[in-house]
């Protein structure tokens, strides 16, 4: 961390970068719908995150990802295409509200500053 970067600015950046690889896996799980044998995946990084900000340091946070273990259809794959749309919503919401989180964080040391 520099000196602009607190534990909870750090735990705001991780938490994006987790969003970010939760959106990344559900647009593969949502582009590959129709593929045979394809395997639905998810990511956790919360309780991680929730552990390392307890530790104070958030940047050690594990992002994982791991089967969907959701049933698979005829041909193989076991994407919920219903679960999925409205998981991509709710995760572009979640970025924005973490985003900005950031934002206001910033907006208050940039007055804190005086400029």
């Amino acid at each position: 961390m520099d000196f602009l970067t607190d534990v909870t600015t750090s735990g705001l950046e991780r938490a994006l970068q987790g969003l970010t690889a939760r959106q990344q896996a559900t647009a593969a799980n949502i582009a590959n719908a129709q593929t045979p044998g394809y395997r639905a995946q998810r990511v956790n990084f919360e309780d991680s995150l929730t552990s390392a900000m307890n530790a104070g340091d958030p940047q050690s946070a594990s992002i994982d990802t791991v089967d969907a273990g959701t049933p698979a259809n005829i041909t193989g794959n076991t994407v919920q295409l219903d679960s999925e749309v409205t998981d991509l919503q709710k995760e572009g919401l979640q970025y924005q509200a973490v985003a900005s989180a950031i934002s206001f964080k910033y907006s208050l040391l940039r007055t804190a500053i005086g400029s």
